[in-house]
């Protein structure tokens, strides 16, 4: 997420290719406005506009906007590292609500989370790794 950026603008960032045209460069805006609205309107994102600032949004709204980012190159698989960590529990709801919906529209999606509460509420299936530490004396020391 780019805070000086519009939600537009953040959104359509990592897939402008597909809104430029052919042999001049130049974006078009029309594209950019109807992808993004088409976002918004798929994962319900609070905002009254795709030029208003990103941080004009809530936390969970952003990072909805991160998601629908990532939509728009049309992935087939989605990493996720920890998309809850740092928004309240409502906006929590909605990016598991968000991320049930890409599961189901065929999307393989991949959560890393450190919090196995919300791993084993949410998901069908949880794989749990551990970091190992070597000790100075050849002994390992699990963290």
């Amino acid at each position: 997420m780019v805070q000086l950026m519009t939600i537009l603008e953040n959104m359509t960032l990592s897939s402008l290719e597909k809104f430029t045209r052919r042999f001049v460069g130049a974006l078009t805006r029309d594209k950019q406005v109807d992808a993004a609205n088409d976002i918004v309107k798929k994962l319900a994102i609070k905002a009254a506009f795709v030029d208003a600032s990103i941080m004009s949004l809530s936390g969970g709204n952003m990072q909805k906007v991160v998601i629908g980012k990532a939509l728009l190159t049309r992935p087939k698989v989605l990493l996720m590292d920890e998309p809850t960590r740092g928004i309240d529990v409502g906006a929590k709801e909605d990016v598991y609500k968000t991320i049930s919906l890409l599961a189901q529209s065929g999307i393989a999606v991949i959560y890393a989370t450190s919090e196995l509460d919300e791993a084993m509420a949410v998901f069908n299936r949880v794989f749990v790794m551990e970091r190992q530490a070597h000790c100075r004396h050849g002994a390992r020391a699990i963290r």
